[in-house]
């Protein structure tokens, strides 16, 4: 009886879950022994055996239950009957038996009543044992079983998500937005196309008809920036039980090529400006990022067609108590149609922190997707506009603002 397999069959958990990261099954047996503990201290005081679950194990134990105005130091039999293998033993005051299989430990006497000398049956001790394994069921199953069974299906939904994304026959890139490039980008004025920054000519001061100098532009074409956000969602992702090492690559948005995005899986963080390969997918999108000319050129997302009671512009709030951020996330196909595309942006880093976080939470997840899953179990495309309180530079409290699904 392992923690492995107590999550398997008892709480549902998928097999090869790693119980390093699920500690389901540690939480429920410390409460249970809790309880235990409670019970022989309280109602149960008269019990004379007695039930413990050793810390680190899942098997119970049985004792009997000494109280301590009667040990004495004579030896008392106590006889075991019905088992060929099991022999008559004998416990001494509160000794421990010297063979492992037939300790009785004494050291939690607290009963009253005297032991009396009697024949404990094997079939009083298979009852006890049922009786311990029923106790987290019946003292804890029947509050939380609907709650764990609802976190196994969110668990399930989700893994569908990551395991058509990660697959064991096909590359899934995971590609960094190029914080250098928004640098650039801020100080020319102006966007870079997708062909510009493939190209390498966005690094051109001819090209890009800046004030910047040569090395300076140089300077920032050549070095890799990124933030911490898209490190801190790299890691979450690459640590997804899903993903396949193997077939798992990082690429910083730089160095991707456009058949990795029409024979691959990929993972693109950031919005155009970060990560122009992005671009390759906004017609199919109904949120798109641009700018507010009216804000300095503040980054926004456009509600493309916005339905009754949806705003046409989404901005950062930055006057309310709780500064407002958006996000989006986009589940589309890859560009040969076989394989899949999911991006994930904000219009700033706490914004792109937000639709990480949703992406990656199975309990947030669970409800989009179960609208998005056909019936033959695949994905259908969709996007999520996504809503936090944005407090010194971090999400909060991400949350679907607006959903649309694909057919």
């Amino acid at each position: 009886m392992t923690e492995r397999q107590i999550g398997i069959h008892v709480f549902g958990r998928l097999e090869g879950y790693d119980s390093s990261d699920d500690n389901i099954v540690r939480n429920y047996a410390r409460r249970l022994r809790k309880r235990v503990e409670e019970y022989f201290a309280t109602e149960g005081t008269h019990e004379e055996l007695g039930l413990d679950i050793p810390r680190g194990s899942y098997i119970p134990v049985f004792y009997a239950r000494l109280p301590k105005e009667t040990m004495r130091e004579e030896t008392r039999p106590v006889e075991v009957s019905s088992g060929p293998f099991i022999e008559s033993i004998e416990v001494q005051g509160c000794s421990p038996s010297p063979s492992p299989r037939e300790a009785i430990p004494c050291e939690h006497a607290s009963s009253k009543e005297p032991v009396r000398h009697k024949r404990i049956h094997l079939w009083v001790i298979a009852s006890c044992s049922l009786l311990a394994v029923a106790a987290l069921a019946t003292c804890e199953l029947p509050k939380m079983r609907r709650a764990d069974l609802a976190s196994a299906a969110q668990a399930n939904l989700s893994s569908a998500l990551w395991s058509q994304l990660f697959q064991r026959d096909r590359d899934t890139f995971i590609v960094a937005a190029d914080a250098g490039l928004v640098i650039m980008e801020g100080l020319s004025g102006r966007s870079i196309s997708l062909d510009e920054y493939s190209s390498g000519r966005y690094r051109s001061a001819a090209s890009f008809n800046s004030k910047l100098s040569n090395d300076e532009l140089e300077e920032l074409g050549t070095r890799r920036y990124t933030s911490i956000v898209d490190l801190e969602l790299v890691f979450r992702l690459s640590r997804l039980k899903e993903a396949n090492p193997e077939h798992v690559l990082l690429r910083y948005s730089r160095d991707l090529h456009l058949d990795n995005l029409r024979s691959g899986n990929a993972i693109l963080l950031g919005s155009a400006d970060s990560n122009p390969w992005a671009s390759l997918f906004e017609q199919q999108l109904n949120f798109r990022f641009s700018f507010d000319p009216k804000k300095r050129g503040a980054p926004v997302i456009i509600n493309q067609r916005p339905l009754a009671g949806e705003q046409p512009i989404y901005r950062n709030d930055y006057d309310g108590p709780w500064h407002k951020t958006y996000g989006t996330i986009s589940w589309l196909p890859n560009l040969d149609g076989t394989g899949h595309v999911l991006l994930i942006a904000g219009i700033d880093m706490a914004g792109t922190q937000a639709a990480g976080s949703f992406v990656l939470s199975p309990s947030l997840m669970n409800p989009v997707l179960d609208r998005a899953t056909a019936p033959d179990g695949t994905i259908r495309s969709f996007e999520i506009l996504i809503e936090s309180n944005n407090v010194a530079a971090n999400a909060s409290r991400p949350h679907a603002v607006i959903e649309r699904m694909g057919r």
